[in-house]
């Protein structure tokens, strides 16, 4: 088993198209909770935030441009290539191998969205996270799990409680249930963050992404 990526960069069409937000809802339509209520939801989301204060001359104006925030995100659609079954040890293996490489490759992390202090968050969302939870032991009976994508692949039968909660089936197809504990697509969702002096630089990462990595994976 292993996965492809239907949807590409989908923010590249959202610049190339003036920030308008088309929505291909032949994708949307892999996930239950992508209804096109929670599509402009998430569009919203990810569209253009920009501070512009009252005209008190060009001086100013301009001031505000240079530092007007952009906010988007990134979302990666895997589908399994055979059988019905994305959540398998072989097929989440293969979504940590690309995402790590994707967290690794030039760039890509230096724009991502930043607290207060400067470091990345909210983190990405995505199915690695809880399946490779780190562990922790704080006392002879107490073991504590880091959400983090970062330990070893967990236990099965726990993701799929974990997936089972999620109400909005984010990371599941609509068939995924207590009956049917398999689901054949999963996605993630990577917040990137820019200011306007950053536009061109940011894109042409895209695009490199895109032209060095991603196509070459399909």
């Amino acid at each position: 088993l292993g996965f492809f990526i239907p949807a590409w960069l989908g923010f590249l069409g959202f610049q190339a198209a003036g920030y308008t937000v088309p929505v291909d809802m032949e994708v949307s339509s892999y996930l239950l909770s992508d209804s096109q209520v929670r599509w402009t939801a998430d569009a919203i989301k990810a569209a253009v935030i920009s501070f512009h204060p009252p005209d008190e001359g060009v001086s100013r104006r301009l001031q505000a441009e240079e530092e007007s925030k952009f906010v988007s995100s990134v979302d990666f659609f895997y589908t399994a290539k055979t059988g019905d079954n994305i959540l398998t040890p072989e097929a989440l293996g293969e979504i940590r191998d690309f995402e790590s490489k994707l967290k690794a490759f030039p760039g890509f992390m230096a724009f991502c969205l930043k607290d207060d202090e400067r470091k990345c968050h909210p983190p990405p969302v995505t199915v690695i996270s809880p399946s490779y939870a780190s562990k922790t032991r704080s006392n002879a009976t107490h073991v504590q799990k880091q959400l983090n994508g970062e330990g070893e692949l967990g236990d099965l039968e726990e993701l799929m409680l974990v997936l089972l909660q999620d109400e909005d089936q984010w990371f599941t197809d609509s068939e995924f249930g207590p009956q049917n504990l398999k689901s054949r697509y999963t996605r993630s969702k990577f917040f990137q963050e820019y200011y306007n002096a950053e536009k061109a630089s940011h894109r042409q990462m895209l695009i490199s992404l895109f032209n060095d990595m991603l196509i070459k994976i399909s």
